[in-house]
């Protein structure tokens, strides 16, 4: 998995917004990806190639605890860097703004 720094997140996520509303950044159906733990998603998953490396963004419902055994659910967006065989190597930190892509 990389691992790296990212230092001004939301410039990031405005370019890729800006780049898929040009059309040059083009998102497709993704079927590569598959539930793990308690994370269920929501919605179709999207993938997206951006020099040579595959984006993945997706709506997910998680479980949040408020206690040990208490908890409420969630919903949040995720984008990640994706290998050839949909294994996830970084998710971006979170943001509300990924709900904007």
């Amino acid at each position: 998995m990389k691992y790296f720094i990212v230092e001004n997140l939301s410039k990031i996520i405005v370019k890729l917004i800006k780049d898929t509303r040009a059309g040059t950044l083009k998102w497709d159906d993704d079927s590569t990806y598959v539930e793990s733990g308690e994370d269920r998603i929501i919605g179709k998953p999207y993938s997206a190639t951006l020099n040579g490396q595959i984006l993945r963004i997706y709506k997910y419902r998680h479980k949040h605890y408020t206690d040990f055994d208490q908890f409420n659910w969630s919903e949040s967006y995720r984008i990640e860097f994706i290998d050839v065989e949909g294994n996830s190597e970084w998710i971006f930190p979170n943001t509300s703004s990924i709900g904007d892509l």
